[in-house]
Order: structure tokens, then C-alpha cells, then sequence
């Protein structure tokens, strides 16, 4: 099978595996562990004191590519490595509140938490991904970070415990692999697959027609590709096209003292006068042939707590008057040349960046013309793969950042958490790439990572959003379908609900 894809992101799965996957409506399945633990069972303790201790049970026989066994040992060195300051995560969650990883014995694994972890019992990859230890505990004891996080095993030599064994990777190009007899949910039944890494959607979709590529993930597709390739196998058949509200679209805010320019974007009247600007309509109208659905908070409409978010946000709909009032009341001025001016006499000319794509060029284009039309001189930025690969760099931005993020809660919202700030002390890894700052979102935020009552999570997640409403650390647009497109000989992918994984199951995929 050869599939296209933009970043690796599913590709990542293909090859590696977790304690826990979570299939395609986001609920998590053993995968490296036998079961689940349950609360309250000597599986999974909390105690009087909010400490916690879960125990998983490796499932028995599992080795990697390579044939050397799984032990607990791996995660515990992946542990280590991730609770080291020099790589930058051991801020995160659930590193955070990971006290310690040991070993029980060959196959159990037990992790003792500083405080209370929902997801403890749905472990993926993001979480606690193993690292072979035969491979990597020497240089890791011996190399400094910058020599450790180069070697070969990261690229050309890697080794995972995935349904696919690497065979080739071209970095930029192609990975190529090979169905793994050892694979924990069995030999995939498709014996070699093919990710070629195609930026442009145009040539994906070609691929496809062409019979050259069987299927297109990881974001290859934008909506207009979708319904393109819709249309030509309708009538005979020949494919099928998934649209899954998977993620939104947004708009980024520079907080960062380091970078923010003009400093008015750090009024809040001057981000709600910019909110009030955007014609989420047009975008739509503009971007998916009107079939998508305007975004005023950060939660998917299909949560079932939704309704009490609705009922608490504070909306923008469109309005070029409020727009004006509202930088005027920031002490702008509109000069009669139509574009509002700061209080040193500058034209305010913010800087919108966006990436060099079909979509987001086509978004960025949109909504920078509605804010000109506004009286805001904004310059767009059209940035490209390579330089978003620099962290620094796509941390930097000046003052605002087109951006899309999955609907999961706890990634989505955790690009606002305060810990996960982009900074110079996390090598700017941190997923809150603006830098907003704020203890009453951290704190709902902390409920959410810690609460094992779903409905007092939920509760949290809703005044957090009546928060980031009111306060504008990012301004939405839109609900973003994620397009997967596969030919019809192939059977097994399915629509994905955020926090999902779209190829959890690619081991019972056919191909004719």
C-alpha cells in the first residue's frame, strides 16, 4: 500500500506502539498492556494523601523490529530520558506528576504519581512511548543531549514495536516497511506499505487518480481536494472520501514580551475590535464551498457538555462598526486614508503568518483581507515547511499565528497551559507557542489533567472556555474537516472522532 501524508504524525503510529491506543471514537484499547487498570483495585490506588499508583501488565511474548524482547525496562528508560530537563518535556504532563517507573518484573510496569492522572489507565504514546533500551540506554548514560537526540536510531535506524518494521527512510521523501510478525495485535494483513511525503494536495490527489497511491492521511488533503476527489469516484465507486470534524482553525496571539509587535495586540480590546473583523461566513463560503461550521470556542460541538459552553461564552459575530468603536476606544485613530493609526502616529500594520498552503493560504488570504477592509494594515507572512521545523522560529511570531489543533481537550486546551509556554527553557518545545499566562486557566486546566470525576472535568473545561472567550488569547474561526482519501480495493479506514486515532487499526486493513 502507498499512502501520502504531510508530517509524519500517522506515519509515527504506523511504526511504534503504546501501553494504550485509542481507536477511532477516542476511547482507549490495551495495546502493549494486557488490560486496563481499574480504579479502586490493586491496579490502580489513590491514596488519602491525592498520591497515586497504577500497575499495567505487559502483554506476554512482545519484542521489537529487531527481535530483542520488551521489557518494563524500556519504559523506564523512556521515563528517565523524558523527566531530563536537557529534552525538554519534564514540565509536561503526565511527566510532571510521574514520580517514578519501575519494574515488578519482566512483564509488569508500575508508576507512582505525585497526584491524580485521569488518563492513567489509557497510556499512549504521547504519554509514555518505550525506547529500546539495548539500543539507547549507553549513549543516553554517555552522550550529551544534542549528540543523543542526533543518532541514527531517530531516522535511518529505527526500531520500533509498530505493525510496520522500517526498512528505508529517505527523510523528506518516503518511509518504506514491512508487515511485523510480532506486532502485538498480529501480522498486518497488508505485507508492505509505502508513506510518501507530499506537500502539495494537488499532486496527492493525482497519486490517487492515477493509481499510483492507494491512500491519502495526515492532512495531504484540504476540503476542496475532498470534494474534488468525491465527485470523480462517485459514479463508479472507485474510492471514498472521509470528513472528519476532527480540528479547528484559529488565530494565535504573540503574549511574549521577547516577541509581541505592536504591543496593542496585548489589549484586549484590540483582539475582540479583530474577532469582531473576521467574516467567518466568507471563510467558509470561501474555504469549503459553505458546508463548514463557524468555531466560537475551542470544544468540538459534539462533546456532550457543549450546550453549557454555548451557554456561557461571549461571542464576536461580524461587525466592522463594533470593530472600529473598539480600537478607537483603545486610543487608535482612523486617518483619512482609511487605516487606524497607534498613538506614536504609526500605522497599526500587525503581522498575520500563516504556512504555504492550499488552505491556510487560502484562510490567511481571507482573513487578512477582512481586517484590512476593517482599517487594520495587517502584512501577511507566508512561512514554509522548513522553517516551521524550527521551533524558535515558529514560537517567534510578532504578533499572530494562523494555527489548527485537534479537538482532543487535553492537547487542544494544553496550547494555552501555562507550563507549556514556548521558552528558551524547554528548547521551545512547549505546545502554548504565544505564550499566554494565566493562573485562573491553569487552574480549570489543572482540574482537567487531575480530576478523576469526568463531570467535575467537564465543568472545568466549560469556564475555561467562558474565560478564553472573554479574554482572546486566540480568536476562531472555523471547524476544520480532516480529509482522508482511499481507493476502493482498500477496507478498513473509518471516520475518526477528535482524539481518535486514524490508523489504530491498520493492522486488519485489506487491499485487493
Amino acid at each position: 500500500m502507498v499512502a501520502t501524508g504531510i508530517s509524519g504524525g500517522d506515519s509515527i503510529r504506523v511504526f511504534n506502539a503504546s501501553l494504550f491506543i485509542d481507536d477511532h471514537q477516542g476511547e482507549a484499547r490495551p495495546y502493549l498492556a494486557e488490560s486496563q487498570p481499574q480504579l479502586n483495585s490493586d491496579n490502580w490506588r489513590v491514596f488519602p494523601d491525592g498520591r497515586m499508583e497504577t500497575t499495567y501488565h505487559l502483554r506476554p511474548g512482545l519484542v521489537w523490529h529487531d527481535g530483542m524482547p520488551l521489557t518494563p525496562q524500556d519504559f523506564i528508560l523512556s521515563w528517565r530520558m523524558e523527566k531530563d530537563p536537557a529534552y525538554g518535556v519534564s514540565e509536561l504532563m503526565p511527566m510532571k506528576v510521574m514520580d517514578e517507573v519501575t519494574a515488578l518484573d519482566d512483564r509488569t510496569l508500575r508508576i507512582r504519581w505525585s497526584q491524580p492522572f485521569p488518563r492513567a489507565n489509557g497510556l499512549s504514546g504521547r504519554d509514555l512511548a518505550p525506547l529500546p533500551r539495548h539500543i539507547l540506554e549507553a549513549p543516553f548514560e554517555q552522550e550529551r543531549s544534542d549528540v543523543f537526540v542526533s543518532l541514527p536510531y531517530w531516522t535511518r535506524e529505527h526500531v520500533g514495536l509498530g505493525a510496520y518494521r522500517m526498512d528505508r527512510w529517505e527523510p523528506g521523501a518516503f518511509l518504506e516497511g514491512s508487515a511485523f510478525e510480532g506486532h502485538a495485535f498480529g501480522r498486518p494483513k497488508i505485507d508492505r506499505i509505502k508513506i510518501i511525503f507530499m506537500g502539495d494536495p494537488n499532486t496527492a490527489v493525482a497519486n490517487l487518480l492515477a493509481g499510483e497511491a492507494q491512500m491519502a492521511w495526515d492532512f495531504t488533503l484540504a476540503f476542496e481536494q475532498g470534494i474534488l476527489l468525491k465527485r470523480q469516484w462517485q459514479a463508479g465507486n472507485a474510492g471514498r472520501v472521509i470528513f472528519s470534524p476532527e480540528r479547528s482553525r484559529y488565530v494565535a496571539v504573540q503574549f511574549n514580551p521577547q516577541y509581541t509587535d505592536p504591543r496593542e495586540i496585548l489589549d484586549v480590546r484590540v483582539r475582540r475590535a479583530l474577532a469582531h473583523a473576521v467574516d467567518k461566513q466568507a471563510l467558509i463560503e470561501g474555504l469549503m464551498s459553505g458546508e463548514g461550521q463557524a468555531a466560537d470556542t475551542m470544544v468540538a460541538p459534539t462533546v456532550s457538555y457543549f450546550g453549557e459552553v454555548e451557554k456561557v461564552i461571549t461571542r464576536y459575530p461580524h461587525d466592522p462598526q463594533r470593530a472600529a468603536r473598539l480600537l478607537t476606544e483603545a486610543g487608535m485613530t482612523r486617518g483619512a486614508d482609511g487605516w487606524f493609526v497607534r498613538s506614536n502616529g504609526e500605522r497599526f500594520s500587525p503581522e498575520l503568518r500563516g504556512t504555504v498552503s492550499g488552505q491556510e493560504e487560502q484562510e490567511v488570504a481571507i482573513v487578512s483581507d477582512n481586517w484590512r477592509r476593517a482599517g487594520v494594515d495587517v502584512r501577511v507572512r507566508l512561512t514554509t515547511e522548513v522553517e516551521n521545523q524550527n521551533r524558535e522560529f515558529r514560537s517567534g511570531f510578532p504578533a499572530f499565528l494562523g494555527r489548527g489543533t485537534e479537538l482532543e481537550e487535553e492537547s487542544n486546551l494544553g496550547k494555552l497551559y501555562g507550563p507549556q509556554a514556548s521558552s528558551p527553557a524547554n528548547r521551545y518545545a512547549g505546545n502554548n507557542r504565544g505564550g499566554w499566562l494565566s493562573r485562573e486557566f491553569d487552574s480549570y486546566y489543572d482540574v482537567l489533567l487531575t480530576a478523576l470525576d469526568h463531570q467535575e472535568r467537564n465543568r472545568a473545561i466549560v469556564q475555561a472556555m467562558k474565560l478564553v472567550s472573554e479574554e482572546l488569547p486566540q480568536i476562531m474561526l472555523y471547524y476544520n474537516y480532516v480529509v482522508q482519501a482511499h481507493v476502493g480495493k482498500l477496507q478498513g479506514p473509518a471516520a475518526t472522532a477528535p482524539g481518535g486515532e486514524r490508523t489504530w487499526n491498520i493492522h486488519e486493513w485489506t487491499i485487493d
